[in-house]
């Protein structure tokens, strides 16, 4: 939703020109480009359950409000709510590979990870830009896709929650 769908959302509902959109879209993802190592990095050292719920709690708290300031005119707002789901997906993407990986034994682990990572991307990250546009139509509420979006992460969270930290683990 937020670097795929986005875009579209900044054209049709915020009416900011398509260049200006991605514009706004290329710079979010040069931050997720410098934050996606360093969070990778960080959870080597602190561990990935931390980075993981900063994540997520984080997308709880400020999916609202940064998608409000996405709603926006103003190409300064929209870029600060951007950057901020830039840097909050970028923790969660910079720790969740390695994540993954020691969520299973090596004998599984490939068939594992390609199944369940791509089938839940198929699902979720697939229909996300129909929910989005559905929920958008449907409610007459062009912020109605931060529901989503926050109702994911309470997902995401619970399951956090559950991870054991493998970070340290010695059965990689």
């Amino acid at each position: 939703m937020i670097f795929v769908y986005m875009a579209t959302f900044l054209i049709h509902i915020v009416k900011i020109p398509a260049s200006k959109a991605m514009d706004i879209n290329t710079i979010s993802m040069f931050v997720l480009l410098l934050v996606i190592p360093s969070a990778g990095f960080l959870s080597d050292r602190i561990g990935r359950k931390p980075l993981l719920l900063f994540s997520v709690v984080g997308l709880v708290l400020f999916g609202y409000p940064l998608i409000w300031l996405m709603h926006h005119d103003h190409y300064f707002w929209i870029q600060i709510g951007q950057i901020g789901f830039a840097v909050l997906v970028g923790i969660y993407l910079g720790t969740g590979p390695a994540t993954m990986a020691e969520s299973f034994p090596a004998h599984v682990r490939c068939s594992a990870l390609s199944i369940g990572y791509n089938l839940c991307l198929a699902v979720f990250g697939g229909t996300t830009p129909m929910v989005a546009a559905y929920l958008i139509e449907k409610t007459h509420d062009d912020l109605s896709i931060a529901y989503y979006l926050v109702a994911t992460a309470v997902i995401s969270l619970f399951v956090v929650l559950k991870l054991p930290e493998t970070a340290k683990s010695t059965l990689r």
